[in-house]
């Protein structure tokens, strides 16, 4: 069951990516030769307007081949279009990955309605008390990060490194700021003294959770793209401390790791309802998608990033670089990329045991 569920999460969004290169292609004249469902061997295919449309034996995303200038220069390949046009093919597939998670946070705002960030206990003894913070604050503003949605103060209370900690709440509609010392404790974390009220999510009709509100269409899209671009930001973060060596790649996980994520979810959550368990899956979706549209767009070879960069040279230039030269750019990172691929994959079998 985990591994269905892996396959169809990814599957979703690499055919949503290809199809965003796909259309965008197809409205600005480039000739698609196929637009393919799953990789490996066709099992049968369709052809309408001069396109194939295939659904192939391995259910592993699928891909968008746009006729290139390898058989010749013509006005309907991909590099026989103004250079503007192929910046918006490359770089629709990223964007229709921010769409599609967009779009599942807030249908699962919509949903389960939403927490606010807001205090639900102060501890005795402990910073918080002492620096005034009370039960039923909101936090607003965190080392002056704004605090928009609930995972903004998850995420920022789990980065928490300084000695000091400014905190902005909202109390009866007046804004207070704070200055806490963190406490820390026999396993060195830092530790403010505060219970947030958690989380919950269930779409069972009638059935309310503490801290849980409903939203209205208006406030599902803001609450839905405020989670969409604290994922991209998680993702961004996650790069950085990466390539800083601020962490390990025995943290980075691929679909094989993700595999084992999503059996442990799995497992986790077995007794709750289907729908609970979709929108469980769902949310993993969004933050995968999120995470794929950012990665593709890194200035790296072989990455639709990568590309990106040589186009708005182009622009610059006002003619293309030697497509011999990009080729070779783009052949080394896609062999970079395969070993880095290799090496995650390793990561990920080596956790199984």
């Amino acid at each position: 069951m985990s591994i269905l569920i892996t396959i169809l999460m990814f599957g979703i969004i690499v055919v949503l990516h290809e199809f965003g290169h796909f259309i965008i292609a197809k409205k600005s004249g480039v000739y698609v030769e196929e637009f393919a469902v799953g990789m490996g061997p066709k099992l049968f295919g369709i052809t309408r307007n001069g396109t194939l449309y295939s659904i192939r034996l391995l259910p592993l995303g699928g891909f968008c081949r746009m006729k290139d200038a390898s058989e010749g220069f013509e006005p309907d390949c991909f590099e026989g279009v103004n250079v503007f046009k192929r910046i918006a093919i490359v770089t629709a597939g990223p964007i229709m990955n921010f769409i599609l998670a967009l779009f599942i946070f807030t249908f699962i705002t919509a949903l389960s309605g939403y927490a606010e960030p807001t205090i639900a206990k102060v501890v005795d003894g402990y910073p918080a008390k002492e620096a005034g913070i009370m039960a039923d604050d909101k936090i607003i503003e965190l080392n002056g990060n704004t605090i928009r949605v609930y995972n903004d103060l998850v995420f920022a209370l789990s980065d928490m490194k300084q000695e000091s900690i400014s905190v902005v709440v909202e109390r009866n509609g007046e804004k207070i700021e704070k200055v806490i010392i963190p406490k820390k404790n026999e396993e060195g974390r830092l530790l403010l003294g505060v219970e947030i009220g958690a989380e919950r999510f269930s779409p069972l009709i009638g059935e309310q959770y503490e801290n849980t509100q409903r939203a209205s269409i208006t406030g599902c899209l803001y609450k839905g793209f405020w989670e969409t671009i604290l994922m991209i930001k998680m993702t961004f973060v996650g790069f950085f401390r990466l390539v800083t060596a601020q962490v390990s790649m025995d943290d980075v996980s691929g679909v094989i790791g993700m595999t084992q994520v999503v059996d442990t979810t799995y497992k986790e959550i077995i007794d709750e309802s289907i729908l609970d368990k979709v929108l469980v899956f769902l949310r993993i979706t969004g933050l995968l998608s999120a995470n794929l549209g950012v990665m593709n767009l890194l200035p790296l070879p072989a990455l639709d990033g990568g590309r990106l960069i040589f186009m708005i040279i182009e622009v610059f230039r006002g003619k293309p670089l030697p497509p011999e030269k990009e080729g070779m750019v783009h052949l080394a990172g896609f062999v970079l990329l395969m070993i880095f691929g290799v090496v995650v994959a390793f990561n990920d079998i080596s956790k199984f045991f």
